[in-house]
């Protein structure tokens, strides 16, 4: 037996007069949450606020780390734009400019090349100890030692004082998550 819209509106106001009661008796059950209802919304609330917080831990070193890489990045790029317009540091005009990375102090220089030999040495100008800026336990993975040098007016790239390599490549880790940045002899430097 299926009830109709006739039917319930019928019941609706059929059952005051049938109980005696002029008004509903849960008319104000309806129109108000009773206080479990409310417990189990703020523990559903709580349970997955907490998922939420709990997971940005792994994703907030992951883009450390990433920032970190881009940051280096840019300060190669620096390196190669300062080649293509030369100026004087420390009242000398440096033949090229450079980044030198050395793995086992954690050192990355960006530096002025006055010699002329493409590698950085105690007789060239420090223009920028980079270290500083990597992200909190971020570290240089390898290599252990590197120069990437650029030469002006149009930027060669020369990687370790040798003008045949081809390319070089840096990598930075945090944890045991790794990001790459390479350069090529070509001037393009990336991040992988």
């Amino acid at each position: 037996m299926g009830l109709t819209w006739s039917s319930i509106c019928f019941l609706k106001f059929l059952r005051p007069a049938l109980t005696g009661n002029t008004f509903p008796v849960d008319k104000k059950m309806k129109k108000s949450f009773t206080l479990i209802e409310t417990v189990v919304v703020i523990a559903i609330i709580l349970a997955t606020l907490g998922m939420f917080v709990l997971s940005q831990r792994p994703i907030q070193k992951s883009f450390a780390l990433l920032r970190s890489a881009h940051a280096l990045a840019q300060e190669i790029r620096k390196a190669q734009e300062l080649a293509q317009g030369p100026k004087k540091f420390a009242g000398q005009m440096p033949k090229g400019y450079g980044i030198y990375v050395e793995a086992s102090s954690q050192r990355i220089i960006l530096f002025g090349d006055i010699n002329e030999d493409n590698l950085y040495s105690s007789t060239d100008i420090l223009i920028e100890d980079f270290s500083q800026k990597l992200e909190k336990d971020v570290q240089i993975r390898s290599p252990n030692l590197l120069n990437i040098c650029f030469k002006p007016p149009h930027p060669i790239t020369i990687i370790d004082g040798d003008p045949n390599k081809t390319e070089a490549q840096i990598e930075l880790g945090r944890d045991s998550q790794t990001k790459k940045v390479k350069v090529f002899k070509s001037g393009l430097i990336y991040v992988e």
